[in-house]
């Protein structure tokens, strides 16, 4: 390969890098205003309680207030849907531990837990790396802060690497 196909090349995966990042900013954009949004939501709700406790209102206050938890609980709903969006296009998912992983891998490094088999997506590998071993078990690379081995689930042993 000529240096300017693999210039070529590596301008294209900045490129697309950068498509990548600009997309996330922008949901996350959307994540901090649907925040503001709640905060918003919870002023209105402290608000509407004093409003009826100063004014001795008759008026069912319960009713009022279940109509802001509801919206406060769609715009959460809305917040999990983008997060999800951003670890979509990062190439991640969650562990039920609460770790995220890259989507390829078959067992959380923090907890063992084995994820269901699934479609990989295109995984970028140029990103810096963080120091590995390998598993003592099945010679896979693995971070070196795992507790377990995230290709084949044993824990891993830091005295052997």
């Amino acid at each position: 390969m000529s240096f300017l196909d693999k210039l070529k090349k590596g301008m294209t995966e900045a490129g697309n890098k950068a498509k990548i990042t600009v997309e996330i900013n922008q949901i996350k954009l959307q994540i901090h205003s649907r925040k503001k949004d709640i905060e918003a939501q919870y002023k209105l709700m402290g608000e509407t309680y004093f409003n009826h406790y100063v004014h001795a209102s008759q008026e069912d206050v319960r009713t009022l207030l279940n109509r802001y938890c509801e919206k406060i609980i769609s715009i959460q709903n809305e917040i999990e849907q983008l997060q999800e969006k951003i670890k979509e296009i990062s190439n991640e998912k969650s562990c039920v531990c609460g770790q995220v992983v890259p989507r390829e891998t078959k067992f959380c490094p923090s907890c063992g837990h084995k994820f269901d088999e699934e479609s990989n997506e295109i995984v970028w590998d140029d990103e810096p790396q963080p120091e590995t071993v390998v598993c003592a078990s099945c010679h896979s690379e693995m971070a070196a802060d795992s507790k377990f081995c995230p290709s084949c689930g044993q824990p891993f042993n830091r005295g052997i690497s």
